[in-house]
């Protein structure tokens, strides 16, 4: 039954099911806005049935198509012997779900060390998904804030980052740091140049800086995504 493969496809992604009941709460196509881990639970389990109301959020929300979430094989032959029933009335075929999962923007507050920002575990809203970047796994986005970085990031801007991909000279990178006062996460948009024994060495546009961080203070260099990339040139 459907249960297993919505399951399957959900851990597959590395995702909670109260996160997607988030993705099907703020997904504009879905009639659904009030999804919790609870209905997925009984959705996963067969206890709710998987109507047309929830199957298409679903799918959109795993990047799934009807078929996968449905565990079935559009390859596979008819079973034979089957009866057949013929009609005049051609049914309407599914509309497959196309729409790429949407991409988390977190939050993020005034940092403790200037020109950093505090980086929170909260989901603020869903940005849609550009083609290019679809399956590709655990991008995230962030608002721009603070001028230190223009004339390319204006305060306002949205980042799309990804933690998978390693950053090069010249990368625009998210520099992910411990923030010892609180045990929290800081974040800083800079401009990667290269990382020795002791730090990461990183620049900034306005005013133009060389910034250090201090390798043992470093969590992650997660490497931002350029326009063209985005695009899917």
């Amino acid at each position: 039954m459907a249960r297993n493969f919505i399951q399957k496809l959900r851990k597959g992604l590395g995702m909670t099911q109260a996160e997607l009941a988030e993705r099907i709460n703020a997904d504009p196509e879905s009639d659904i806005t009030n999804a919790d881990a609870s209905l997925i639970s009984k959705i996963e389990l067969g206890k709710v049935r998987l109507s047309d109301k929830y199957i298409g959020p679903i799918a959109r929300a795993l990047d799934a198509s009807f078929a996968e979430l449905l565990g079935e094989d559009p390859s596979a032959k008819a079973v034979p012997n089957r009866p057949v029933v013929r009609s005049s009335v051609r049914p309407v075929p599914e509309k497959p779900s196309t729409s790429p999962a949407p991409v988390p923007v977190y939050g993020t507050a005034a940092g403790s060390a200037a020109g950093t920002l505090t980086l929170t575990t909260e989901v603020i809203e869903w940005a849609k998904r550009p083609e290019a970047l679809a399956g590709k796994k655990d991008i995230y986005a962030l608002y721009v804030v603070g001028t230190s970085m223009e004339p390319r990031y204006y305060a306002g801007d949205i980042v799309f980052v990804d933690p998978h991909r390693p950053p090069r000279a010249g990368d625009d990178v998210i520099v992910q740091t411990r923030d010892n006062g609180t045990d929290g996460t800081q974040a800083a948009l800079k401009r990667y140049e290269r990382s020795t024994a002791t730090t990461v060495v990183t620049t900034q546009f306005n005013p133009p800086d060389t910034i250090e961080f201090p390798l043992e203070n470093v969590k992650a260099v997660h490497r931002v995504l350029t326009r063209n990339e985005i695009a899917g040139v």
